[in-house]
């Protein structure tokens, strides 16, 4: 299923944090080698090639904060028990990466007919978030109020 993740302009007061999708091969001599970094770290059980492949048959959407060099988002739709959730694969950047896009993130889901927003982690990061709570050891944030 092709991800039907695109943004649309949204007029606010305060700046919201911009996350656009992007193609992959234009951003991925900066994006591999921050992949390959996360892969090392952690048993991700995926090589960055897997993400490129992915992209390119858009079962997958790459995301990339312009204005903050480093911060990418890899996301799809999927089902879970009859719910479409926006599930986000890979986060990579600098600090509270999550917490930063949070809203952004429900504007996507929302706008993509997604109920939920999905991230799996073995860490307990988002414990401190508000809005996420344990969902079968897998982490949720409803985009619906």
């Amino acid at each position: 299923m092709k991800p039907n993740l695109s943004p649309t302009p949204k007029a606010h007061d305060a700046p919201v944090p911009a996350i656009v999708p992007v193609d992959v091969r234009k951003v991925w001599d900066d994006f591999k080698p921050r992949l390959q970094e996360l892969c090392e770290s952690y048993d991700t059980g995926w090589r960055p090639e897997d993400v490129y492949h992915l992209a390119l048959l858009e079962r997958v959407a790459v995301y990339h904060d312009p204005g903050s060099p480093g911060n990418y988002a890899v996301m799809r739709l999927r089902d879970d028990y009859g719910v479409t959730v926006l599930f986000i694969w890979i986060v990579i950047g600098q600090g509270d990466v999550i917490g930063r896009y949070q809203d952004e993130l429900a504007r996507i889901a929302r706008e993509a007919g997604a109920r939920r927003i999905v991230f799996e982690s073995p860490r307990k990061g988002f414990f401190r978030l508000e809005g996420w709570k344990p969902y079968m050891t897998i982490f949720h944030r409803d985009t619906e109020a």
